[in-house]
This record gives structure tokens, C-alpha cells and sequence, in this order.
């Protein structure tokens, strides 16, 4: 043995490896491409971002001044996001780790896999993004970037000083201005995401996604990705639904989506969506109230978990953000925290329609000290869970097709499931249910019946929160004390209010989605 370790020195290492693009790949395939906005947009929330842009664009820029010849496909048709927050150093941390973000057991986030951001590469073998006067670009590959760099992160308004035509593609989009090494927003911040889409060629060399899925055309990504985040249904039953992803999201008030089409001059805007206060007319107040109350329950426990004593490891374990909540959790006092009744006016706007506005009531709710304990229990913390007792319920009471027009009450309502932004999964209910559920990390279902303590979890949530938040929204609609003085130019009378609170009770069978939506509606 001492022998062994003398010519140690002259032994061959030997490790266990995974190529990166074998990691990615197989998130591809968890993930379907239609969820790439939805997943950038909860990242820009995460962020504390305002406003969240969207680009389709099939322009071509130079290759003469490149990183590197390999990087010419990448000078063609792209999927653009921008958002008016910035990278912070958790956030490049983050997103460094395939998999195991920082995001990863830390409840105040929307995102808890830590993959979401991976979704782009259903569409691109090289992501890469402006954040401040950083200029980042990944290549799991290795194939693309000089030296056989996995990715790289350089100041853009040096690069594009020696490189042009490789910031080309990000000059004027959104207010970003590489060449002046400054972002002319509103906050003087910005971050550019740049997806250029994969050619046939590429496709045919990559290792994430190969073959013709692997190289989606201009018009495939507007079918696929573009139009799902834009609306809802298909043929007659089409409608845009675009305004109502800002219904539980706590940051972002504004969302733009535009197209560059082949051969266009400039863009052209596809819709917007506003997130704005019910008050006649808004003002800077109100959006300083609307913005208060979006975020109040988020700030409230992050400021308990900043509290927190540093966190220590137990006999259950977890990452440092779910033990430092935990332990926040265990000496707070949930009665303490937010529980805001939101009134909220949704606008959307496109060319050629007329400005529909929405008037909708959010109820925001909290657990009591009996969830918070079930939460944080021995079994659900042996399962790695971390649970959080937040819901919220959405009823949309009122709409008019123009500015100024008369207001008229709201259909029957489709109620979905959001995990802050919406899943495909009916409540059964004339109202949409958001909540911490514990869901599949495709983000498109609810952890199944066999998933325990995943699925008990969800229907106490729906059951004891989202209902609390369900018969609070009824309770003071009925009462007067939202819609009564003329909040958005709308006011409800008596008659009115009868009628609003009858349509919103739940129906004798809960239909669709029953197992989920009864839950809240047999409680209430």
C-alpha cells in the first residue's frame, strides 16, 4: 500500500463525467417549447422586472467581425426577451447550474427546478443575453466559441468595439445600446436575451435536439411558442389571453410582444398587456398601492427569512434557502402576514381591435399556524418539500371594449389552476385558484394521487387557503367594499353585486377538474 502511494504521482485519473448537452437534452424532453415564454417571464418576475418584451425577429446581421467563424449561423432569424432588471451575482450563478439553481427549495420564488431557463434550448444551441454591460453567450457544445469555450462572459461595449457585427444583432432592440455601453430605459437597466434559432445544419450536428424538431422555422416558432403565450383555444374560439398572465404575478405590470417579419423595415406589435389600479383615473398613488399590495406577501417573508438565524443542518437537510424559511416560518406569526384584496384593471391592446379593459378582484391569502405546521412536518420535510400556505383567488367581474365605454358584467368564468402563471388544468370553479402547489416538473400538471405527500399537500392548499381567499372575495363583493365608489370608472349597485357574487358560487357539481376545484368549492 505504501508503495501504491508513493507513485501515486504517476497514476491516471479516473472520474465519473456527464456531457453537458446529455443534461440539457434530456430537459428538452421534460419541457414542451410552448412553455419557453411562460418560463423567462417567471424568471423576469423573480427578478423584480416591470416590464417583460418579446421579439420575433428573421433579420440577418454581418459575419465579417465574429468571436469566431463557427458563430455565423447564429447571425440569423432569433427569439429575443428583454426585461428591465438585472443580472445580480445570484443570478449569474444561477444560471450557470443545468438543473441545480439557486432558485431550488427557495419558496419565494416562482421557479423551483431550476431547469426553466433550459427550455431555450428547444430552439437554440447557443443562448445568449446582454445584462448591464455584461455580454454572455453559452455553447455546451464547445464547437462554437474560440478555444472550445463551454460559454463566456465579456463587457459588450468592449466586444463590440474589436467584434461589431457580433452585438449587431442586440444594437437598438429595447433600448439597448452596446455601443454606448448604457440601457436607454426607464430604469437605465436591462437584460437582452438573443435565441438564435437552429438551422437545419445545425440541427443536424446537435446533441440536444436533432432532426427536423431540432430546427423550427420562423413561422413554426410564431405557431408554436409565440401564439400559445399569446392566446388561448384555436379557430373561432380563439381569444387572447395575454393580459391575464399578469393576474398573480407580483412585479411585472407590462408585457409587449412584437414580430419582424421577413423583409420588414421595423417591427410590429403583435399585443400588449397592462396591469393597472382600479381607480378613476390611475394615478401615481394608485400604482404605488397596486404595486405594494402585488408584492406585500413575498416582501413579508423574505424579510422573516432575512431574519432567520443562519440556517443549521438537520436530521431532514435541504438547501440553505429552504432551512433558513423554515426556520423563519417556526418563530413567525402567519397571522401576520398580508393578506391583500386587490382590485386590478387588465388592458389589452392590439392593432386593428378595440382597447378590451377587465376589471378583475385578486384575494390573496395566507395559512394559519395549523398549515404552516403541516408545512414544515417531519414527513413533508423528509420528501425535501418546501411548502408554502400562499393562494389567491381571481374573479373577473366586469369588461368594456373601449376606454370610457359602459361597463359590462363579466360572463361566466373558466376558472384555472396558476401556479403564478396559469397551468393547463380547469378548477371547475367560475374563478381562477393560484397557489404553492406542488406540481410536475414539466409545469404542466399537478403532482398525481400516488405522489404523497405532493397531492395531500395540493388539496389542503386548495381546500384551506384558495378557498379562505374564495369566500373573502365573495364575502366583500357582496358587501360593497370593492367596485362601490366608482374604482376604474366602475361601480356596482346593489342589483349588480347580487348578481356578480350569484355567478361566482361555485356550481352544485364541480365539473371538470373536480378533485382539484371541489376541494375549494365543497369547503366554502
Amino acid at each position: 500500500r505504501d508503495a501504491t502511494l508513493r507513485d501515486a504521482a504517476t497514476m491516471s485519473p479516473f472520474e465519473q463525467t456527464q456531457d453537458m448537452t446529455v443534461a440539457l437534452k434530456r430537459i428538452v424532453l421534460r419541457y414542451d417549447d410552448s412553455q419557453i415564454l411562460n418560463e423567462m417571464l417567471q424568471n423576469a418576475d423573480d427578478a423584480g422586472s416591470s416590464e417583460f418584451k418579446v421579439l420575433l425577429s428573421a433579420r440577418t446581421f454581418g459575419t465579417a467581425s465574429l468571436l469566431s467563424p463557427a458563430l455565423a449561423d447564429m447571425q440569423g432569424a432569433a427569439l429575443y426577451q428583454f426585461d428591465d432588471a438585472q443580472f445580480r451575482p445570484d443570478d449569474y450563478e444561477s444560471i450557470q447550474r443545468v438543473g441545480d439553481g439557486t432558485k431550488l427549495g427557495d419558496p419565494t420564488k416562482t421557479g423551483q427546478f431550476g431547469l426553466g431557463f433550459n427550455s431555450v434550448y428547444h430552439v437554440t444551441d447557443t443562448p445568449m443575453f446582454v445584462s448591464g454591460r455584461d455580454f454572455v453567450v453559452f455553447d455546451p457544445h464547445e464547437a462554437h466559441l474560440p478555444d472550445g469555450l463551454p460559454g463566456l462572459c465579456e463587457d459588450a461595449s468592449s466586444l463590440s468595439r474589436a467584434c461589431p457585427d457580433q452585438l449587431a444583432p442586440f444594437q437598438g432592440i429595447f433600448g439597448c445600446d452596446v455601443d454606448a455601453g448604457c440601457w436607454r430605459t426607464r430604469s437605465g437597466q436591462g437584460t437582452l436575451f438573443r435565441l438564435p434559432l437552429r438551422t437545419r445544419e445545425a440541427a443536424g450536428r446537435s446533441r440536444i435536439k436533432d432532426g427536423r424538431g431540432g430546427a423550427p422555422s420562423f413561422e413554426e416558432v410564431l405557431r408554436q411558442i409565440v401564439d400559445p403565450f399569446l392566446y388561448e383555444g384555436s379557430g373561432e374560439g380563439r381569444e387572447t389571453t395575454l393580459h391575464r398572465r399578469l393576474l398573480f404575478l407580483r412585479f411585472v405590470e407590462r408585457i409587449e410582444v412584437y414580430v419582424w417579419p421577413p423583409g420588414a423595415e421595423q417591427m410590429s406589435l403583435l399585443a400588449s398587456a397592462t396591469a393597472l389600479p382600479a381607480a378613476s383615473p390611475p394615478d401615481a398613488s394608485s400604482a404605488a398601492r397596486l404595486r405594494e399590495d402585488r408584492g406585500a406577501q413575498l416582501r413579508h417573508v423574505k424579510e422573516r427569512v432575512a431574519e432567520a438565524p443562519p440556517p443549521q443542518q438537520d436530521e431532514y437537510g435541504g438547501p440553505p434557502g429552504a432551512l433558513r424559511y423554515f426556520a423563519a416560518m417556526r418563530a413567525a406569526d402567519p397571522d401576520q402576514v398580508p393578506r391583500p384584496l386587490i382590485p386590478l384593471l387588465l388592458q389589452l391592446e392590439r392593432p386593428g381591435a378595440a382597447q378590451l379593459e377587465e376589471a378583475w378582484l385578486v384575494s390573496q391569502t395566507f395559512g394559519d399556524k395549523e398549515d404552516v405546521a403541516y408545512a414544515a412536518a417531519p414527513r413533508q420535510r423528509s420528501e425535501k418539500l418546501t411548502l408554502m400556505p400562499s393562494g389567491a383567488a381571481a374573479a373577473l367581474v366586469a369588461r368594456r371594449h373601449a376606454p370610457g365605454a359602459e361597463w359590462e358584467l363579466a360572463p361566466r368564468l373558466a376558472g384555472r389552476a396558476y401556479a403564478t402563471l396559469p397551468l393547463p388544468i380547469p378548477t371547475g370553479l367560475p374563478v381562477h385558484l393560484n397557489g404553492r402547489w406542488e406540481i410536475a416538473s414539466d409545469r404542466n400538471s399537478l403532482a398525481p394521487e400516488d405522489a404523497r405527500p405532493r397531492h395531500e399537500w395540493n388539496l389542503l392548499l386548495a381546500s384551506r387557503v384558495c378557498a379562505a381567499a374564495y369566500a373573502r372575495l365573495l364575502r366583500e363583493l357582496a358587501a360593497g367594499a370593492v367596485f362601490g365608489g366608482g374604482g376604474g370608472g366602475l361601480r356596482l349597485g346593489s342589483a349588480e353585486r347580487g348578481e356578480v357574487v350569484h355567478a361566482l358560487l361555485p356550481a352544485a357539481s364541480a365539473g371538470p377538474g373536480q378533485g382539484f376545484g371541489a376541494a375549494a368549492g365543497g369547503w366554502l
